[in-house]
């Protein structure tokens, strides 16, 4: 792999001094403040890959700190986060090792605009676990990454708003052959996008999204191009309800056999609020041909509950259903079912102290078809995390 296909921590540095001269002028008259957090937490799944036969369990111990430092001068924003995480996990866990990452963040609004950019690069080692295939690749392989986003909205008037947002990121692995061995492949991936929102009464909104992407990878599989176009309309029935719903087409090409295939998606969400309880039920549906006769089909349901006991205490519920059917042909050749449930509870011991505690449950069935045989695998986890916000402290 030459250094010329991917970029090196150098491009981070580069992103920052670029970031830096942009903003040193004005931030001598600005004021700096910084607000630290750490975090601790563990997790314990007795089968989070939802293998069938010999489950395996997996457990991780995670520390993270983060240390953000901002500056603002009443119009503009600066913030520059510097992340470290040091892990420990074993069996199946999902956790990867320790790593670090830097992010600088700069926004500049205006009376009728926002202009802000983002840049973000950092080290890391991540495990990729595929609960319903039942894999996992434990990768000690070092993986840089490096990203960056512009974005830019504009009010034209005080019903109609617009925004403007492209962004680019590289992920490179340190050790190129063996990550092509399990699979993995280094990657630079870029989008652009273009929104609309317009407001038809005080409460209803219809949101219009456009986007192109390209995927390039670091072997010789095809280049991958998709475009994408989604239309929704967002309201609310009464100051406790509210609606959503959304249709999109999608368009995919790639430089290989595949050729194009063209996609539909659809959307449904209802939500309602109550000053201490919040929760929202949505539905969404996926047709995507991929090329050679196949086309795969999904439904999935989902459902989310908040709750405020007190001003403490807080208790979180999920549960989501997926269901994908993929044929050849009019043949079915897989059938899939993924669920979950879950269930957590956050304590805020102190102004700065937060607990948090989650059960959760999974389960995945593949049915029986011309290709495959009946499989099922289930698994329980419990994770407890504690975090430590500290006051923020102005630096000038």
């Amino acid at each position: 792999m030459t250094g010329d296909r991917f970029p090196s921590a150098g491009t981070g540095g580069a992103l920052l001094a670029a970031t830096a001269a942009a903003w040193s002028a004005a931030a001598v008259a600005g004021a700096w403040s910084v607000e630290p957090t750490v975090a601790a937490s563990t997790e314990y799944d007795t089968n989070p890959l939802l293998r069938p036969d010999e489950a395996r369990a997996g457990s991780a111990l995670v520390a993270n700190a983060s240390m953000p430092i901002a500056w603002d001068d009443g119009a503009r924003h600066l913030e520059i986060k510097p992340s470290a995480r040091l892990a420990h996990a074993g069996g199946d866990s999902a956790i990867g090792a320790s790593g670090y990452y830097v992010s600088v963040r700069g926004d500049a609004p205006g009376e009728r605009s926002d202009l802000a950019a983002t840049a973000r690069w950092g080290d890391d080692s991540t495990a990729i676990r595929e609960p319903a295939a039942g894999t996992l690749i434990r990768s000690d392989l070092r993986q840089a990454l490096v990203d960056a986003d512009l974005g830019w909205s504009y009010a034209a008037t005080e019903r109609i708003q617009s925004r403007l947002e492209g962004s680019w990121q590289s992920l490179r692995f340190a050790d190129e052959p063996r990550a092509l061995e399990n699979g993995l492949y280094s990657y630079k991936y870029a989008t652009a996008s273009a929104e609309v929102r317009g407001r038809l009464t005080s409460r209803t909104q219809i949101e219009w999204l456009t986007q192109a992407s390209r995927y390039d990878v670091s072997t010789s599989l095809p280049r991958e191009y998709s475009y994408s176009t989604q239309l929704g309309v967002v309201g609310s029935l009464t100051e406790l309800w509210s609606y959503e719903f959304r249709y999109g087409r999608s368009r995919t090409e790639d430089t290989g056999a595949a050729g194009r295939s063209t996609g539909t998606v659809y959307l449904a969400r209802l939500a309602h609020r109550r000053e201490r309880l919040d929760w929202a039920v949505s539905v969404g549906r996926s047709i995507q041909p991929s090329g050679f006769g196949q086309l795969a089909e999904s439904l999935e349901r989902s459902g989310t509950l908040h709750w405020s006991l007190t001003e403490r205490v807080a208790l979180d519920l999920g549960a989501r259903r997926s269901d994908t059917k993929s044929t050849f042909y009019g043949y079915d050749i897989a059938r899939r079912h993924y669920e979950s449930l879950s269930g957590g509870a956050a304590f805020e011991a102190a102004p700065e102290w937060t607990v948090r505690a989650q059960l959760s449950y999974q389960q995945v069935r593949v049915d029986p078809t011309l290709f495959e045989t009946l499989v099922a695998g289930h698994g329980y986890g419990v994770s407890v995390s504690i975090e430590r916000r500290f006051r923020r402290s102005t630096l000038t």
